[in-house]
């Protein structure tokens, strides 16, 4: 078991990057972290990884409210260009939110998971900062 203080520590934003949490009425119902690209050539781009929702609250536009922060959070803070994201195919709720926060598919990834030994297909989403081509 990893002591509490070290979870607190692990959650900090970083210079590079941060994790996010959507709290309803106490509990938590969704996290979302960003994260800088660590290399130089690349550290105009960051990524979303890790987002989730309950199901329950997807409904109340928890997932909206994540994205939004971590967009101005990769915008502001981080400074960056663009954020990626990559996203199951099949999934259109997530899909569809993403593309009302300005995310476009560029690429697909074909059997990217695997879910119940079967290949699912994921695809890859970008967002430029306004200004951007």
């Amino acid at each position: 078991s990893i002591p509490i203080e070290e979870v607190a520590r692990r959650l900090e934003p970083k210079a590079d990057g941060a994790i996010f949490g959507a709290f309803c009425d106490g509990p938590l119902v969704g996290v979302l972290g960003v994260q800088r690209e660590g290399m130089r050539k690349l550290n105009h781009k960051a990524f979303i990884w890790g987002m989730y929702v309950v199901p329950e609250a997807r409904v109340q536009g928890c997932g909206a409210l994540l994205l939004q922060r971590a967009l101005e959070y990769a915008w502001q803070t981080l400074g960056v260009r663009q954020v990626n994201l990559s996203v199951h195919a099949l999934n259109a709720p997530a899909l569809n939110l993403y593309r009302r926060f300005g995310f476009d598919i560029f690429g697909t990834e074909l059997g990217s998971l695997r879910v119940g030994g079967l290949p699912q297909d994921e695809y890859h989403m970008v967002c430029r900062a306004q200004g951007e081509a």
